[in-house]
């Protein structure tokens, strides 16, 4: 199996400490360094003062390493793994015992949609609910508000007012991905949801297609960005 290559170069520019990224992949600092140092995952760059610095990119790889090791994946099998064999993987173990701890945080503004959601989310391995709010204003006041992957909204009349708010949500927290559930919406708001790449998901719904259609679009998302 083809190895990835990573051509580290020093920079001074935009790049991450082990800090920012240990926190936005959802791993421990000691985790990293290790992937980093024995199996070579990823290989940071340095800045002139010396720092060990990581990119987006690398961030991204490391979110689908953890995700695969999660669902029971030895890092020594999938650290060869090209992005796409591992979003492959990912996807093909997207069920799992009850009780695994989620990949992908997940916020649900509506607690009548979180509440149908649950029954799916046990036995998923890959989404966790991480915080249930009744508006949209009450998850930006959250302390975790920055620390979601994934914003689904329940909005059933989706009009100019609801589609500015849902716009303001994505702008302020950059969820990796911002799904709405609606009812109702006209032609124009609908096409504006698109142009912002927001996942629009129409009632009546299947709770588990819900889930799924998320984590499908999460996974893909993380493919095209890295391959």
């Amino acid at each position: 199996m083809p190895a990835l290559e990573h051509r580290p170069e020093k920079s001074d520019g935009q790049a991450l400490r082990i800090g920012a990224v240990a926190k936005l992949a959802g791993l421990p600092e000691s985790t990293i360094s290790q992937w980093e140092s024995v199996h070579k995952v990823v290989r940071s760059a340095w800045t002139s003062q010396g720092e060990r610095v990581y990119s987006a990119a690398d961030v991204e790889r490391l979110i689908l390493l953890r995700i695969a090791v999660n669902q029971g994946n030895a890092i020594a099998n999938v650290a060869r793994h090209s992005n796409v064999e591992l979003c492959d993987l990912v996807l093909l173990g997207s069920t799992s015992k009850a009780g695994s701890a989620g990949d992908f945080r997940m916020a649900v503004v509506g607690p009548l949609l979180a509440a149908q959601l649950e029954p799916v989310l046990q036995n998923l391995l890959q989404i966790r609910c991480a915080g249930t709010f009744a508006t949209l204003a009450e998850l930006l006041k959250s302390p975790q508000r920055e620390t979601f992957d994934l914003v689904l909204v329940d909005q059933p009349n989706l009009q100019l007012e609801q589609i500015s708010a849902l716009l303001g949500t994505l702008q302020d927290l950059r969820p990796r991905l911002l799904a709405v559930v609606y009812t109702l919406a006209g032609v124009h708001d609908l096409w504006k949801l698109d142009q912002n790449r927001v996942l629009r998901i129409q009632r009546p719904l299947e709770p588990e297609a819900v889930v799924r259609t998320c984590l499908v679009r999460l996974v893909q998302d993380l493919r095209g960005k890295r391959d």
